[in-house]
């Protein structure tokens, strides 16, 4: 059910970030497809969808939805692990040269994850928000369209656990 309702959140947020960028020349929008390590054995394979707004020419806003992908312990009964988040993020961009943008990310990433047994379904459910932070490239294309590679650390506490969890992924960004 939260994930219904997170959808429907998201729906909204992005139909509010695409109505605003008729009138804000500094919106954008993107997508990215990536890799999630869990720090076990598996990884998952994450997607991203994100909106923006530019600030200046150095910093932005940004809200993104992030699913992290699941993972299998492949070991029987066989655990699954699955986790998405609402991320809100300040980035700051500087040139490196001509079309090419060192970029630094920070921001509260709202995150649930459940856990769930083949046979059982889902065991159990957690949700919380933590700090992450990261590092990426912005690699101009075209005055509209940007290709952009990220890596963000996540340090997220389940009930008392600290785990690090690593993303890193490659996507397209379009500038209205």
């Amino acid at each position: 059910m939260k994930i219904l309702a997170r959808s429907v959140k998201l729906f909204f947020l992005f139909t509010s970030f695409f109505m605003a960028s008729f009138t804000l020349a500094e919106s954008y929008i993107g997508i990215a497809y990536g890799n999630t390590d869990y720090g076990s054995q598996e990884d998952g394979s994450s997607y991203q969808i994100y909106g923006g707004y530019a600030l200046s020419s150095t910093l932005s806003a940004q809200v993104s939805y992030i699913n992290y992908g699941d993972v299998n312990d492949n070991v029987p009964p066989i655990w699954r692990v699955e986790a998405e988040a609402i991320e809100v993020a300040g980035i700051a961009k500087y040139e490196l040269i001509h079309g090419i943008n060192l970029i630094g990310i920070a921001g509260v990433s709202f995150w649930d994850l459940s856990l769930s047994e083949d046979g059982y379904g889902v065991i159990g459910v957690t949700d919380g928000s933590d700090l992450f932070y990261g590092i990426g490239l912005d690699l101009v294309a075209s005055d509209k369209v940007s290709v952009i590679f990220e890596y963000k650390d996540y340090d997220i506490s389940v009930q008392g656990v600290d785990i690090s969890v690593d993303n890193i992924s490659a996507g397209l960004k379009y500038q209205f």
